[in-house]
């Protein structure tokens, strides 16, 4: 979960201190990484590519910065969530624990 304590984990001292080039990818959670310092980042090249599904503000609104941006791939948080996946999810966590059970 998002905390007081991972908040902007990465930002622009964290992205700074990366090698040059770096690829980052967050499926996690948006608050994560301080967008601005991502977007300066990559505009600089200090950061050659980054895949984001989730962002600080849910949904994403029109006329957000990482819109357009080239080098920047963008996803939808809750594309897993259909009616199939949840219960695939289902039936393999049931699985899993009869599994262990049958130990």
């Amino acid at each position: 979960p998002l905390t007081a304590d991972n908040r902007n984990l990465i930002n622009a001292g964290t992205l700074a201190a990366c090698k040059p080039g770096v690829i980052v990818i967050n499926t996690a959670r948006g608050g994560l990484i301080d967008e601005a310092a991502l977007l300066a980042a990559l505009k600089s090249g200090q950061v050659a590519s980054a895949g984001l599904d989730s962002f600080q503000a849910e949904p994403m609104v029109a006329g957000h910065p990482f819109l357009g941006v080239a080098n920047l791939v963008l996803s939808p948080h809750i594309g897993g969530v259909t009616g199939d996946a949840y219960v695939k999810m289902g039936v393999g966590a049931a699985s899993n624990a009869l599994a262990v059970l049958a130990r």
